[in-house]
């Protein structure tokens, strides 16, 4: 954490790394930010490390932290904020050109993600390769192949 911060003498206690409990404005080494994570302090290193509950994606609310030198000389409060990339996500179902045992058209369904999406379009070429129905036999004919574009727009 201190790597991005100064000190005139240049003697930052990585050790003294604390985060500022965002309730109670207590110095402490981990704060949890309920429905998002957890944010903790590594007490040799003073790295900080943000952990996301499950199926927590967004950007977390940014917390306080405080630093001191080695003569105990502490820093103004500071912020840490995480921001994540935008994913831009597109489904879809293909048919597979095959007819199942029970007369119904057997479909791929799939999901495309992209991390650093583009302002114009995006097209994919999706392709399917051989699969197998619970007898081991061939069940569709492959490879089906099918462009999926992506609509760029001005995310954020």
């Amino acid at each position: 954490m201190v790597a991005n911060d100064n000190d005139p003498e240049n003697d930052l206690d990585p050790t003294s790394v604390k985060l500022i409990d965002p309730v109670s404005g207590n110095e402490i080494t981990s704060v949890t930010v309920v429905g998002e994570g957890e944010w903790v302090v590594d007490p040799v290193t003073g790295k900080v490390t943000f952990t996301p509950e499950a199926g927590f994606t967004a950007d977390p609310t940014p917390v306080d932290y405080v630093v001191s030198d080695k003569a105990g000389l502490k820093s103004n409060e500071a912020n840490i904020t995480v921001d994540y990339p935008v994913m831009v996500s597109i489904s879809g179902t293909t048919s597979l050109n095959e007819t199942a045992a029970d007369g119904s058209t057997n479909e791929a369904t799939y999901t495309v993600s992209l991390t650093q999406p583009s302002t114009e379009d995006t097209v994919i070429t999706i392709t399917i390769g051989g699969g197998s129905a619970t007898g081991g036999d061939v069940d569709y004919t492959a490879p089906i192949t099918q462009e999926v574009t992506i609509p760029g727009s001005n995310f954020r």
